[in-house]
């Protein structure tokens, strides 16, 4: 068996427990998929960020674009992992934008623009990419691109007990896989 052949069999037996249950998509009116447990945003990141805080949540801002493969994964695959789902749920408050919008929304500096130019301030340049906002409304974490259920979910852990402060996401990812 050729190697490629064989690495991608390992791979996708290796998904097999996060795609047992094929999820049926819903899009929204922009074309992106969505999750029932998101949540719409205000259109002024600083009042998301304020809904978040009342929630006792971490604002996350999940960027996604009509087309995109990865984003299907991630909604076919990472969020159909109901336990990581459940964390996802009680512990962030996550709102969707469009890598392409036209829509104009208030970042946190008050400053008005479209989706689209602040996926550029933001230096949001392929989806899906999820922006972390600290209590503060500083980033807190940038997570680029597609990542598999288990590293995805400890993406967010690391945002959630803020190990940020301590640790870059490596330093972080090692420690807790030595036990140390």
């Amino acid at each position: 068996m050729p190697r490629r052949l064989a690495a991608l069999l390992v791979f996708v037996i290796g998904l097999a427990p996060f795609t047992a249950a094929a999820a049926e998509l819903t899009t929204n009116a922009e074309g992106l998929f969505t999750q029932p447990w998101f949540k719409a945003s205000t259109g002024d990141l600083r009042q998301d960020l304020k809904q978040a805080q009342a929630e006792g949540k971490i604002l996350a801002v999940l960027w996604e674009q009509k087309g995109c493969g990865y984003c299907r994964m991630m909604h076919s695959v990472n969020f159909q992992v109901e336990e990581h789902v459940a964390y996802y749920k009680d512990k962030f408050h996550v709102v969707q934008m469009n890598l392409w919008g036209e829509h104009d929304v208030i970042d946190m500096d008050g400053s008005k623009m479209a989706q689209a130019d602040m996926a550029s301030k933001y230096r949001v340049t392929g989806t899906p990419m999820t922006l972390f906002f600290k209590p503060d409304g500083e980033v807190a974490f940038l997570l680029p691109g597609y990542a598999d259920p288990p590293i995805f979910k400890d993406v967010f852990v690391y945002v959630e007990t803020r190990g940020y402060e301590t640790a870059t996401i490596r330093e972080w990812f090692k420690q807790r896989n030595s036990g140390g």
